[in-house]
């Protein structure tokens, strides 16, 4: 049960020129993204930390904290029309495509996250050129977390790693964090882990106070394992069956 309480640290889009680079650090690993860069210089608390030093060879991969087992909820009402499925075989995954108001980023729009391979959008808030958003992405495991990664054996921690990088850069101010789920995905006879969480947040001129965020690995066969995450603010409460029909409509692909 999600009860909304005051109190996101994570990179808003920002429509404009330029690009900012982003270091997400996922536990010793890094992200690098590009999100819109604004004219007015990022406030501390919106910047993400620098870039860390993957592990050396050799060394065990950071340590971090397992969430219980929990089976993600499904959540009331029904999910946006899925218009078709995506492809995205740089990360050996197919996803729906849902249809208005979720977009698919362009250079018109400029909604687009380097980084990600595939990817959808829904804005929520809009105040001036800055946008608050949802979003449902894929992509594969960044290269210096790929050491922890051991196959279908180890997703689960994998995932966990990951989904505490995605907190620590995305919702690098205070929050508080409530434990959805942490449980096993089978796709395709493939092996995955989900972890999801409901954080909650004040945000000046934002009108959201939380959102739900998920974090998945998944083994696609391949070297590197296929990534998910995904977010909705409680504004569009909504449209937060769309996380579950994203989730269970995964496919691996050749």
């Amino acid at each position: 049960m999600i009860e909304d309480e005051g109190g996101r640290s994570r990179l808003v889009l920002i429509a404009g020129v330029g690009l900012l680079a982003v270091a997400v650090v996922a536990a010793g690993g890094v992200y690098f993204l590009k999100g819109r860069d604004s004219a007015v210089p990022a406030s501390p608390e919106r910047r993400s930390g620098g870039p860390a030093a993957g592990n050396p060879a050799g060394q065990d991969v950071p340590k971090v904290q397992l969430p219980p087992d929990k089976a993600f909820q499904r959540f009331a009402g029904r999910p946006s029309r899925m218009l078709s499925r995506v492809t995205d075989a740089h990360s050996g995954l197919s996803y729906p495509r849902f249809a208005a108001p979720w977009q698919v980023p362009t250079k018109k729009n400029k909604l687009g996250v380097t980084g990600w391979s595939g990817q959808q959008i829904v804005v929520t808030e809009k105040r001036g050129g800055q946008m608050w958003y949802g979003q449902l992405l894929t992509g594969t495991l960044v290269p210096t977390l790929r050491s922890a990664y051991k196959g279908p054996q180890s997703v689960k921690t994998v995932a966990a790693l990951a989904a505490s990088g995605f907190e620590q850069s995305y919702y690098a101010f205070p929050h508080k964090k409530t434990p959805l789920a942490s449980q096993p995905l089978t796709i395709g006879g493939r092996q995955g882990w989900l972890i999801a969480s409901y954080l909650t947040y004040k945000r000046a001129g934002v009108r959201a106070t939380g959102e739900v965020v998920v974090a998945a690995i998944i083994d696609t066969g391949r070297p590197s394992p296929g990534v998910v995450f995904a977010s909705l603010p409680n504004t569009h409460r909504r449209m937060w069956p769309d996380l579950n029909q994203f989730v269970s409509q995964l496919k691996v692909v050749p």
